[in-house]
């Protein structure tokens, strides 16, 4: 705990007597204004006659004696513009002599900022390097060319090369010819457009060699069962695949939970590529448009869309509607040897479909050259319409008998809406606007059914 000096008081006596001059000193200082807390203590005792004063602080000081403190010089010119600024420098610093030179440059050779560019194909370094690591090891084959300044990863079209930037043509034409020691086994290009765009195309041409698609997969079955089924059959090893699956389709309604109901193609596809060109040859050359695995059927395509062989496989076909929904290929065997199908594929069906289409593939020669008509026939107790691609109609899901059928019953439900919308004990404007508008859309008859329970929850809710 600190102490506190008592500060000296004096007692000051009315008097009409000459200021000295030490009280003179005191009342030229600078007043000190009160806080608060510094009341006037005179005020409250008028009765006392003499009054205690603390003894003023003087604030001001005509001389720093502070000797941390630097002794600085006001700047009269500080904050004005340089045109209206007094103070002139005094002391201007001596005068330096300057000398140019205007052929220092001259004198050297420019140095160009062409750079000659050479590259080297991704596949011919280990799959198993990173691009990173490829970099490095160009870098370390170059590091004792100083010509050889900059490396590259580049991609063109899916394909990966690594480009090298040399200094002069020389080198790059030396590296073309002889590859560094440590890539003797790898060949340098230089990189032209021309260059690369052979070489990727010869690239392609070989992968479209080996590789096939395979279309028709069920959706849910085994891609590792599928693969041993095609190198089985085929006596060569697959070095690479790749699957393809459409994204689920939402389809009308919410489930228990409220969220949207999304059902899976029915179908994926299979890009195969072999090791050897005998595995494309036997399904191409062998002219094997399908393969059969278990209870199915696979389509199999070259891998190349514009290979006339794909084309071939996939420009003329037949349209069948109205097969039962458990249709295989199996039992509608007839009718693809009557058309000389070479294989087919079934359309994607739904919860509320009552009926199914298939495609059947036939061989453009064995297709005729003029068609006027379609064709009927019985199956199951039910008809078959096989319509030519050329003579397409818009189908739907519904054989034609049951069209008649299938429109009563829509009617019907949307006469049922109309009634409960629009009676007497439900007069009310939000179902009638909802009855007007449901009037002039198209919907289908489960959708209305829908619509009609969902009103009633609604009515009761609202009552």
């Amino acid at each position: 705990m600190t102490t506190v000096e008592p500060q000296t008081q004096q007692t000051i006596q009315p008097s009409t007597e000459n200021i000295t001059p030490i009280e003179e000193i005191i009342n030229t200082s600078s007043t000190h204004v009160l806080s608060n807390s510094e009341s006037d203590i005179s005020s409250r005792d008028h009765n006392e006659s003499t009054t205690t004063v603390q003894t003023p602080i003087i604030t001001s000081i005509e001389k720093s004696t502070f000797m941390e403190e630097d002794q600085t010089n006001a700047n009269p010119d500080k904050g004005k513009l340089p045109d209206q600024q007094t103070n002139t420098q005094q002391d201007l610093p001596n005068s330096i002599k300057i000398v140019t030179l205007n052929d220092l440059f001259e004198k050297q050779p420019r140095i160009s900022n062409k750079a000659y560019k050479g590259f080297i194909l991704r596949d011919s370094f280990q799959p198993d390097l990173s691009n990173n690591d490829i970099v490095i090891l160009l870098k370390t084959a170059f590091i004792n060319d100083s010509n050889a300044f900059r490396f590259d990863d580049n991609v063109l079209s899916t394909y990966r090369y690594f480009t090298i930037f040399f200094r002069t043509c020389d080198s790059l034409d030396q590296y073309i010819k002889n590859s560094p020691q440590s890539l003797k086994n790898i060949k340098i290009y230089e990189l032209t457009n021309m260059s690369i765009n052979t070489l990727i195309e010869q690239k392609f041409k070989n992968l479209d060699s080996a590789v096939i698609k395979v279309m028709d997969i069920p959706y849910n079955y085994d891609t590792k069962m599928l693969l041993k089924h095609l190198a089985n059959k085929t006596k060569s090893a697959i070095l690479d695949h790749k699957e393809i699956k459409k994204p689920p389709k939402r389809i009308p309604g919410r489930n228990r939970q409220g969220k949207p109901n999304f059902v899976n193609p029915s179908y994926k596809q299979l890009i195969v590529r072999f090791q050897k060109q005998s595995g494309y040859d036997y399904f191409m050359q062998e002219n094997y448009w399908n393969m059969e695995i278990e209870n199915f059927i696979i389509r199999i395509l070259p891998g190349n869309p514009e290979d006339p062989e794909y084309k071939k496989r996939t420009s003329h076909f037949y349209k069948l509607t109205g097969l039962p929904l458990n249709t295989t290929a199996r039992d509608i065997e007839p009718i693809i040897k009557h058309l000389h199908g070479r294989t087919c594929t079934f359309t994607q069906t739904s919860k509320y479909s009552t009926m199914k289409n298939a495609y059947v593939y036939v061989d453009p020669k064995n297709y005729p050259d003029i068609v006027t008509n379609a064709v009927a026939t019985t199956f199951n107790n039910s008809t078959i319409y096989i319509y030519p691609h050329t003579l397409l109609p818009k189908t739907c899901n519904i054989p034609i008998k049951n069209i008649y059928t299938y429109n009563i019953r829509k009617q019907n439900a949307l006469n049922d809406i109309f009634n409960y919308l629009l009676n007497d004990n439900k007069k009310n404007k939000f179902f009638i606007d909802m009855g007007l508008e449901l009037k002039k859309m198209k919907m289908k008859a489960f959708e209305l059914l829908y619509i009609k329970k969902w009103l009633e929850k609604l009515s009761l809710n609202l009552e």
